[in-house]
């Protein structure tokens, strides 16, 4: 029988199933068909289902081909033969209880298969690619859970059985998944996680920018895999995410009425100091990516040391003198005079209290993926909800665009504000002399800006 490839919709009851024809090595062990009900009704909700059963029933097949190609393994210990798809974790909250509700539904995993040569799966090479490319914490960790988020898509597979159409409905898959889940969502397998949310047209997904990064992953990791002889082809190649046409729109500047809310709020006018702020950062970080276009990053991991005086002008100097520090490109290195919208409200003497050799915010904290400014910038993205700003395309790098636009309606030459946020400015001309304008050109620059916070 042809493989059906979209659900079957029986005539008595109106429900569909999934058909799908047995491949002829496989059908003394599966018999001529295999068939399983979608349960339900509705063409919508069947084709979203539809989806997901086609790659279990994938999995299904790849698991009795690893039983054919070897007749001694008869059983596979670490898992049952079926599980209950429906079974969450214990600790799910009361509004997703109906979800249980339903009637389960029985699949076969195959995500802890002990295959023949267990070298060969793609969990284990992509190790072997890790281990080659040495990625730093922060991408070791968005590398780990791509290829986590696939395994537990497909299961523990051999290198050689992943096929082109398994990376794509991974692709598929991935645009399911919330984009900011809650802790106990992100502790759930995948396929959990996608039923979780059928039927939910609330909350936001996976944007393409996200799925593009898990898929880049997996295509390098296999791209390693053929280059060492564990393939011959990558499965992932030519696979692509489509742009997100309002990619331009999810960062929004800052509008003026956004800067009166911000900084008449509690943080700024009645010395709140959350400790998830991480003391003095939540006043003074806001204000300096303001009046500097700076980067989170850039300023977070600023030392004391870094704020200095030349010839009467205050300004930070943003580099990679420290072992700890790291910039997006070449062009980040610079530096950048102080606006007297930050010297006006006591920043050289907030520095003056710090240890010369210290950090310049040693409140914050590093999260997870050794990311200085990562529990700050989340902080940051609640406490700006919390006052009524609310656009989710606004976000703390909404400060920079602030700033650029801020430059650009005070007659500041393109060259020069490239120049103070750290852009690379195209043009022949511009790549002669030493490119690096002068630190009173960038001074008088800054002074022309003017931003109402009141």
């Amino acid at each position: 029988m042809v493989a059906l490839s979209s659900p079957h919709k029986d005539p008595r009851t109106g429900v569909y199933y999934i058909r799908r024809g047995v491949p002829a090595e496989l059908k003394e062990q599966l018999g001529r068909e295999h068939k399983r009900s979608l349960r339900t009704k509705d063409i919508s909700e069947a084709k979203s289902r539809f989806a997901i059963a086609l790659v279990e029933c994938d999995q299904l097949f790849a698991e009795a081909r690893l039983r054919l190609q070897s007749p001694d393994i008869t059983q596979f210990d670490s898992i049952p033969s079926k599980i209950d798809i429906r079974s969450f974790s214990s600790s799910i909250k009361p509004q997703y209880e109906k979800v249980v509700d339903e009637p389960a539904v029985l699949v076969t995993r195959n995500s802890d298969i002990t295959a023949p040569n267990d070298i060969d799966m793609f969990s284990i090479v992509y190790e072997g690619y890790k281990r080659e490319i040495k990625p730093s914490v922060k991408l070791a960790s968005e590398m780990d859970k791509a290829i986590r988020r696939f395994t537990q898509f497909h299961g523990e597979v051999a290198i050689t059985a992943i096929t082109r159409r398994q990376v794509s409905a991974f692709k598929d898959a991935l645009f399911k998944l919330p984009s900011r889940p809650k802790q106990f969502i992100r502790d759930m397998p995948v396929l959990d996680v996608i039923r979780l949310m059928e039927g939910d047209t609330t909350t936001a997904r996976l944007k393409p920018a996200s799925v593009k990064k898990d898929l880049s992953v997996i295509h390098a990791a296999l791209e390693w895999a053929v280059d060492n002889g564990y393939r011959d082809d990558n499965p992932a190649a030519r696979i692509r995410v489509r742009a997100d046409r309002s990619a331009v729109e999810q960062r929004l500047p800052y509008s003026s009425d956004d800067l009166r809310i911000i900084f008449s709020s509690p943080v700024f006018t009645e010395g709140y100091r959350p400790i998830a702020g991480a003391g003095e950062a939540a006043y003074w970080l806001p204000l300096l990516s303001l009046y500097t276009g700076a980067r989170l990053d850039e300023l977070g991991q600023l030392r004391v040391k870094d704020v200095r005086n030349e010839n009467g002008i205050w300004y930070i100097d943003i580099n990679t003198d420290d072992k700890n520090k790291k910039l997006k490109t070449v062009s980040s290195k610079r530096k950048v005079p102080l606006h007297e919208g930050v010297l006006d409200k006591g920043f050289v003497g907030y520095v003056s209290t710090l240890k010369q050799n210290g950090m310049l915010f040693p409140a914050l904290k590093a999260d997870t993926r050794g990311k200085l400014t990562g529990n700050w910038s989340k902080w940051w993205g609640r406490y700006a909800r919390q006052i009524n700003v609310h656009d989710e395309r606004k976000v703390f790098h909404s400060f920079r665009h602030t700033f650029k636009d801020g430059c650009r309606e005070a007659g500041i030459a393109e060259e020069v504000h490239d120049a103070l946020t750290g852009h690379s400015s195209g043009g022949t001309s511009r790549s002669y002399g030493s490119g690096i304008l002068s630190l009173e050109v960038c001074y008088q620059a800054i002074k022309k800006l003017i931003f109402k916070l009141v």
